[in-house]
């Protein structure tokens, strides 16, 4: 008889940083600046980097509407470059644009920026591969101790430290995205 080897994982342990008020309080405020940045556009060009950012651009989307209520585009893509807790290092855009971006203003709202890589290789490409005007990025996480590439961040949120965060969106292998608040994930290595 042959006994098969079961992987034992532990609890994940989470431990609340940014409450779903703090982040709405972020967001309502963030939607004043873009809404102040973007005016005179007679339209909002969005670029959501997805699955991460998805609540937070959904929440950004609906603040501005309240207040600057002009027509909305949004292009949502993704850009892989993270497996577990580290990032690969190799990016690439995958979906396409509803609309076309040459020649617009944008905004890209992301999750997190980190290293800078993921950053800088979406802006470069959206500027020189899809002919997009300008660039500003919303990020609603900033974790400067990480960068390798400086990166100009228009709209920041919170400043982190270098933990591994779920939550709002974020996920660890594809877990956690669903909570409604951010916290740091204190033991990715065990599960």
């Amino acid at each position: 008889m042959v006994l098969q080897e079961t992987a034992v994982h532990a609890e994940p342990r989470i431990r609340p940083l940014f409450s779903s008020n703090e982040i709405h309080e972020f967001v309502d405020g963030l939607a004043w600046k873009v809404v102040k940045a973007f005016e005179g556009h007679p339209e909002l060009y969005l670029v959501t980097v997805l699955s991460g950012a998805g609540p937070f651009s959904r929440d950004l989307q609906q603040a501005i509407a309240h207040r600057h209520p002009v027509p909305r585009y949004d292009a949502r893509i993704r850009v892989p470059s993270y497996e577990g807790c580290e990032s690969t290092g190799t990016h690439r855009i995958i979906g396409g644009f509803p609309y076309d971006p040459a020649g617009r203003d944008l905004l890209v709202v992301e999750d997190i920026v980190d290293s800078g890589r993921c950053m800088d290789f979406l802006v470069n490409e959206l500027v020189r591969k899809f002919g997009a005007r300008s660039v500003q990025v919303a990020a609603l996480l900033n974790k400067p101790s990480r960068r390798v590439v400086d990166v100009p961040i228009h709209f920041i949120g919170f400043e982190i430290p270098d933990e591994f965060v779920v939550g709002y969106g974020m996920d660890f292998n594809g877990q956690f995205r669903e909570l409604p608040y951010i916290g740091i994930l204190e033991n990715p290595d065990e599960l």
